[in-house]
């Protein structure tokens, strides 16, 4: 039931019968459905990580759709698992977004990264390089510029070995 079909505000000049936003019906049962859409979180890239908090992409697109022209900016100011920013990229919007998380950073950069056919072609050149490059008894090379950057930050345990080396010989495969 709308706002101002509920028996209390029909002869009341109460402001609480007043709506806040002037919407169309049909813009609003669209926003209520999608803020009610409980299907699984699917399509562009949703599925890249499952994000804890994360909310449904009809919902953020509804209200990006609603609230928003083409070629406007969209902040999100918790980006999350950046659905938001997708959804309005996706929808022709600008999108900028921040979060004190810098997995919630790293996820939204991921997500709404572009790449141009030709970068795909390269990386589709260099993964089919890569199972005659990775060899646990072949050589690898320390990056330290990566090292640098914190890319090996969780990768010295003895455990992890393995893992290291196959990555540096990965991106070895990328450099020959």
């Amino acid at each position: 039931m709308r706002l101002a079909d509920q028996p209390h505000c029909r002869d009341s000049q109460d402001r609480s019968c007043r709506p806040l936003l002037r919407l169309s019906i049909a813009t609003e049962a669209a926003l209520i459905v999608a803020a009610r859409d409980v299907q699984p979180v699917k399509g562009l890239t949703h599925g890249f990580y499952k994000y804890p908090a994360r909310f449904s992409p009809s919902f953020a697109r509804a209200a990006i759709e609603t609230f928003t022209d083409q070629g406007d900016w969209v902040l999100d100011n918790h980006v999350g698992g950046g659905t938001t920013l997708v959804e309005a990229l996706a929808a022709g919007r600008n999108a900028i977004g921040v979060d004190i998380s810098a997995l919630a950073a790293f996820v939204a950069t991921v997500k709404t990264t572009v790449y141009s056919d030709a970068e795909l072609d390269h990386l589709e050149v260099w993964a089919q390089k890569l199972p005659a490059a990775i060899h646990a008894r072949k050589k690898s090379i320390h990056f330290a510029d990566y090292a640098d950057l914190g890319y090996y930050r969780h990768l010295h345990h003895p455990s992890r070995w393995r893992l290291r080396k196959a990555i540096e010989q990965g991106l070895q495969a990328d450099a020959d």
